[in-house]
């Protein structure tokens, strides 16, 4: 919930979630449940992703056997922290669109930014972090 609530929300948009995982399908649902007009989950496995077309009405994409659309989504969330999701994340968001990396890499990992490109498509890109040990010390006992 703290990565959707960092994003502005409208009926009208496009979402893209890149990664099947726990997370991935998560943000998925989650999306729709706010009322985001068409969300799309794309990952590797076709058994994980038809269940989330047939059970909650998503759209899928199998991103090791289709293209990621180009300047497709107005939102985007990364979850999977891998440098070539983070870069297809990039890649997938419209003009004026919302990336959110959620994913966690590696520290030491690093991705290829097309500066000109978050110039250009005037990209909002934000990263979402809950440090759980923190966070568990803030908890009522």
């Amino acid at each position: 919930m703290h990565g959707v609530d960092l994003l502005e929300l409208h009926p009208y948009q496009k979402a893209f979630v890149l990664g099947d995982g726990f997370e991935g399908q998560l943000f998925a649902q989650i999306l729709l449940a706010r009322g985001v007009h068409e969300v799309t989950l794309g990952g590797r496995s076709d058994e994980k992703l038809a269940n989330n077309r047939e059970h909650f009405g998503v759209k899928t994409l199998n991103t090791t056997k289709e293209e990621i659309p180009a300047d497709e989504y107005d939102i985007v969330i990364e979850a999977v922290g891998n440098p070539t999701t983070q870069e297809q994340a990039l890649h997938a968001a419209a003009r004026g669109a919302q990336v959110l990396m959620f994913g966690v890499g590696n520290p030491d990992d690093k991705f290829s930014v097309n500066t000109y490109d978050v110039f250009q498509k005037q990209l909002t890109i934000q990263g979402a972090f809950i440090n759980l040990t923190r966070l568990k010390t803030q908890l009522p006992s």
